[in-house]
């Protein structure tokens, strides 16, 4: 059959252009080539919309076709109103009709099936609790992370090096840029804070020293800010979600965020399950409107990779990273890939960076000293007043106990000795008598 010409349509229907009439919709009296003179469902007179009143047949085909499409209509309004508008003439019956199973395609995936539902309670009852465990079992992991970011407008890659030591009350970060050879060190002890600089291969220069008693300060809190965003956070980053290090666990329990789909996939046989959610309510400055979690569930759940969008009063954003975990009953991260797009509503170019970082870190068996967490331990006096109790050397233990363990086998010799030597008791006689 050929295809029929169509032409601009100028009636009052929906669409700019009048589409050719199949020739199934065509009955007797109902010439379905004469595009001009005629209407598609009279020989009469044309009406003001080009068409006058429908025979029957004309008007059995129309509730055929359109009696399910405005049941639609009720059912996925949001999802179909342009569509709608464009199929309301019969003139565009095919669309009409393909709009139908589109729709229909749509309101079968709208809801979550039964499977998805038991996943999703799975999910929050299982998820939030596997990385508190994760947290805990790794909160004293410690190490290097050495790492390349690009970023538009940055003419040379930053090379970087993180190195991080903590252990029951101290804190010590070491930032190098290798770009630049510059060192900054943010630490902190039960006596006081400090920030260190260091140029070139120069000595450490003092740069800030606060108090215990000084916390309270800004400028104190600075210190630990930095020791919080660049590393004090690094062991722990797989289960939290950028730009803003908000822990999954805290996300997932929190009453602003609602999930769209739990859903479970295969990626070269591992078994994954992929979390859509959004946080409409958000109302922090740099709102987190929703993201994607793809997860590993027979390793505590960790992320594979985690997206998240944000939109601020400036703009759209979009984060992304991916992980690679080492092997272990808490899998620390061996290596991720990290990527931003900043979408401004002034500016049609998007900023983009990326970052790819290698990771170092374990949970020693014996935690670092009180004494590598001090001015001392990078060359500088110690503030005046301050003292600490030299711990004593390990040496010296040593030799205590060899001593005690020398005494003891001594003393025990001493009396095995005692046992093997016979008692004679002397016997006393007088003269013989003859």
């Amino acid at each position: 059959m050929p295809a029929l010409p169509s032409r601009p349509w100028r009636g009052c229907g929906a669409s700019r252009f009048r589409f050719p009439t199949p020739m199934w919709i065509s009955g007797p009296g109902i010439p379905a080539t004469n595009w001009k003179r005629r209407s598609r469902f009279t020989t009469g007179p044309r009406s003001r919309c080009g068409s006058s009143v429908a025979p029957p047949i004309a008007l059995a085909q129309h509730l055929l076709i359109f009696l399910p499409f405005w049941v639609l209509i009720f059912r996925n309004f949001t999802l179909s109103n342009r569509l709608i508008m464009k199929c309301i003439s019969v003139r565009h019956a095919p669309i009409a009709l393909l709009g139908v199973a589109v729709l229909l395609v749509s309101g079968s995936v709208s809801g979550q099936s039964p499977n998805s539902k038991e996943l999703q309670k799975r999910f929050e009852a299982e998820a939030p609790a596997a990385w508190d465990e994760f947290r805990q079992a790794n909160r004293y992991a410690q190490g290097t992370w050495k790492g390349e970011t690009e970023a538009t407008g940055l003419a040379d890659k930053y090379r970087g090096e993180t190195e991080l030591k903590v252990n029951e009350t101290c804190r010590v970060l070491r930032v190098t840029d290798r770009t630049a050879n510059t060192s900054e060190v943010f630490a902190q002890n039960p006596k006081y804070w400090f920030h260190l600089k260091s140029g070139k291969g120069k000595a450490w220069i003092l740069f800030e020293l606060y108090q215990t008693e000084q916390f309270n300060s800004d400028n104190a809190k600075e210190i630990d800010r930095r020791l919080n965003e660049y590393g004090g956070r690094m062991a722990e980053n797989s289960v939290r979600l950028n730009p803003d290090e908000q822990l999954l666990s805290e996300l997932i329990r929190s009453p602003q965020t609602r999930f769209i789909s739990v859903i479970s996939s295969q990626q070269d046989g591992v078994e994954l399950v992929e979390v859509k959610f959004e946080t409409p309510e958000n109302t922090n400055p740099r709102k987190l409107t929703g993201g994607v979690l793809l997860l590993q569930p027979t390793r505590n759940w960790l992320p594979v990779k985690t997206t998240a969008f944000t939109r601020n009063r400036v703009g759209t954003g979009t984060h992304t990273v991916q992980f690679e975990y080492l092997p272990g009953q808490y899998p620390l991260p061996r290596h991720a890939d990290s990527g931003e797009v900043y979408q401004l509503f002034t500016d049609p170019n998007p900023w983009k960076s990326s970052t790819t970082g290698d990771y170092n870190f374990r949970v020693p068996e014996h935690l670092p000293d009180t004494q590598e967490f001090t001015l001392t331990a990078f060359g500088l006096p110690e503030p005046v007043g301050v003292v600490w109790v030299k711990p004593t050397p390990r040496y010296v233990w040593f030799l205590a106990a060899a001593l005690v363990f020398a005494l003891v086998a001594i003393t025990f010799r001493w009396l095995a000795r005692r046992r093997e030597t016979p008692s004679v008791s002397p016997t006393l006689s007088g003269p013989a008598k003859t």
